[in-house]
């Protein structure tokens, strides 16, 4: 796998849809030579950005998280051009305190659940934001966790446009905060959001406008299926 320059001289402009041809794909967590690619692919943008990264999942300048090669994580990735252009989390809990942040998440589960999801490391290149690539994204991965019979699916924000964005899918918010000691080197406001079993059947059957945009040539997200990807033509 390619990975797309993020040197922001090299693409001065964002990307339009008409531009770009995208496949979205399940990247399966045994696959090491993807998952070393998408972890490659979060380092390069994080620190174009100049995003403070938690040096503990850093090993010899490389990225190793542990939840990565989890057989209960799914990872969603976009390709434009044989190259990653976004990548995406979801991971799968029987037990509670195995969920990323469980302590943030704690005064709000709900202990009678038994399948506890957890939205995580969306990265979008900075040239194909704003073509509702991380709505695609979100949309497929509650899609994943309510066919799965997830009780309740979590998710923290950094900023309030990624919150708002996930508010409007049916996540309610329950916290925020400007320095959570999870995030000692960040900035804030982090927010902590929630969804449960029953408004992630609404949002998975309801798709955001970006969405619909996205698919507008006639593919169907229903078409994604666990082993097989779908391609987005960029010609609408």
């Amino acid at each position: 796998m390619q990975l797309l320059s993020t040197n922001p001289g090299k693409y001065p402009d964002r990307a339009t849809l008409e531009e770009c041809h995208m496949v979205i794909q399940r990247v399966s967590p045994f696959d090491e030579e993807a998952i070393a690619a998408i972890g490659e692919f979060r380092l390069r943008v994080w620190q174009a950005e100049g995003q403070k990264i938690n040096e503990s999942l850093i090993n010899d300048g490389k990225w190793n998280d542990c939840l990565d090669v989890e057989p209960t994580s799914q990872h969603w990735v976009v390709y434009i051009g044989g190259e990653i252009a976004a990548s995406s989390r979801i991971s799968f809990h029987r037990d509670f305190t195995t969920v990323p942040d469980h302590n943030v998440f704690e005064p709000y589960v709900d202990n009678t659940g038994t399948l506890y999801c957890s939205l995580n490391r969306m990265v979008v290149h900075p040239r194909y934001r704003g073509l509702g690539i991380a709505g695609l994204l979100d949309f497929i991965r509650i899609k994943s966790a309510f066919r799965a019979g997830a009780d309740q699916l979590f998710a923290y924000a950094v900023g309030s446009p990624r919150a708002q964005s996930l508010m409007r899918r049916g996540f309610v918010e329950k916290e925020v905060n400007d320095s959570w000691s999870i995030y000692p080197d960040n900035d804030g406001p982090f927010h902590a959001l929630v969804i449960d079993h029953f408004a992630m059947g609404r949002a998975s059957q309801a798709k955001p406008e970006s969405v619909e945009k996205l698919l507008s040539n006639g593919s169907s997200i229903l078409t994604v299926r666990n082993t097989g990807h779908i391609e987005i033509s960029g010609e609408l």
